[in-house]
């Protein structure tokens, strides 16, 4: 794998199960950065509650939060995420526009599709415990 540019090899989505929660990970097209999400089924302890955004430790915080039916199951579910586009990532498409990011934003501050990966077994990690 290019090292130097690991989002021309990686995947631009994933979908796994992980304790039993879905989830993914999706490259946003117009940015090129990755986001996860986690899939809360209804019954869980969380589904109904509201302003869960601050209560939960994942990169750059809970910025996705909508209730809706899985395409797969038609059951009820929250899906939750995060997004690698904040401004202190590394978004592919920003460098490729304007000569001067990349001047100033490493190329190491890229999220690639393990970190996303991580970051969403934490937070599965943490909603398990208020499960």
């Amino acid at each position: 794998m290019n090292k130097t540019k690991p989002w021309l090899h990686e995947p631009n989505e994933a979908v796994f199960i992980y304790k039993g929660y879905k989830c993914a990970i999706v490259r946003l097209v117009d940015m090129l950065h990755l986001c996860g999400y986690v899939a809360i089924p209804k019954g869980h302890k969380i589904y109904r509650k509201i302003n869960i955004e601050d209560k939960y430790e994942v990169h750059g915080g809970i910025t996705f939060d909508e209730r809706g039916t899985d395409k797969e199951t038609h059951e009820k579910i929250r899906l939750i995420g995060f997004h690698c586009g904040n401004s202190y990532d590394y978004i592919p498409q920003l460098a490729l526009e304007d000569k001067y990011y990349s001047k100033y934003f490493n190329p190491e501050n890229y999220r690639t599709i393990e970190f996303v990966t991580k970051e969403i077994h934490k937070l599965v990690d943490q909603l398990e415990i208020t499960k």
